[in-house]
């Protein structure tokens, strides 16, 4: 692994197979590879059957970038009010967890599932939700795996959003294992300086990191586009991070953001110089 992949004691740059454009598990990871990231977000997709997951086990073997696993969330959630809608959707996790391990993943993204309910019942779903959390990173933790819990966005029916709201989740699950995945464009829906008071209270915790631009009612947004979320203390969090940075986005509607996005997050991330609220990377991405 290159250089320009990672750093003795830094983050390891990653790339969401969403904006790789390719047909398999393993193309994405060889898509990574071309483009100089040390790591690829793979995200969970029916592959088939366990002789299937085995023969993309040696593909993204031979393929010298770390592999991660966002596990599915569409249509999906664990701690549903309907009991039926939560076993189905826990039995889907499970199965990517299976997928994962198959695959020699160690490391999985994972969203915590929202109230379902048009009164946003929060303090009612809360238990539902701690239990579904332990049951399944306990299931994760049983076959290798470590999970990073996802801190969602600031909008209707999500219950882990802000820093507090995961200090309360470990606080409640003292045995949970696992560890936080912070997206730091979700943070910025909160305010501009969440991203900080989750270092503050949760660094340690902090396992895995999800890195897009915003504009004002966008998150997503290529390095091209719209400014960074990333204040000046988080990068420099970020720089001495030893975990992955995965660059998230919208693949089908910017083709090129992959390749945009390895140079930018090597200046920023790999560099102390690297200027963390540029307005306008255009400039930087060449």
């Amino acid at each position: 692994m290159g250089t320009t992949a990672s750093r003795p004691g830094g983050p390891t740059l990653s790339v969401s197979s969403r904006l790789l454009g390719t047909g398999t598990l393993w193309e994405a990871a060889e898509a990574a590879a071309r483009l100089g990231y040390g790591g690829v977000e793979l995200w969970a997709n029916p592959i088939g059957n366990w002789f299937s997951a085995r023969a993309t086990a040696r593909r993204l073997a031979a393929v010298s970038v770390r592999r991660y696993m966002h596990v599915p969330f569409h249509d999906l959630n664990a701690c549903s009010a309907n009991l039926r809608i939560r076993r189905v959707s826990r039995d889907e996790i499970r199965r990517s967890l299976r997928t994962a391990s198959a695959l020699g993943i160690r490391q999985v993204v994972m969203h915590p599932g929202r109230v379902s309910n048009t009164k946003g019942d929060t303090d009612g779903i809360w238990p539902v939700l701690v239990e579904s959390l332990v049951d399944l990173c306990s299931y994760a933790d049983r076959r290798g795996i470590r999970v990073a819990v996802e801190a969602m966005e600031r909008r209707p029916k999500e219950l882990l959003v802000g820093p507090e709201d995961m200090a309360r989740l470990f606080s409640e699950a003292p045995s949970l294992k696992a560890g936080v995945c912070l997206d730091l464009a979700h943070a910025w829906t909160v305010d501009p300086t969440c991203a900080d008071r989750f270092i503050q209270t949760l660094g340690e915790r902090i396992i895995h990191v999800h890195f897009s631009h915003v504009s004002e009612g966008r998150i997503h947004l290529p390095l091209d586009r719209g400014q960074s979320p990333v204040t000046p203390s988080a990068a420099h969090f970020l720089r001495n991070f030893g975990g992955p940075i995965t660059l998230e986005g919208a693949g089908r509607a910017w083709p090129h953001a992959a390749e945009v996005g390895i140079g930018v997050m090597r200046r920023l991330f790999f560099e102390e110089g690297g200027d963390a609220s540029s307005q306008d990377p255009a400039g930087q991405a060449g």
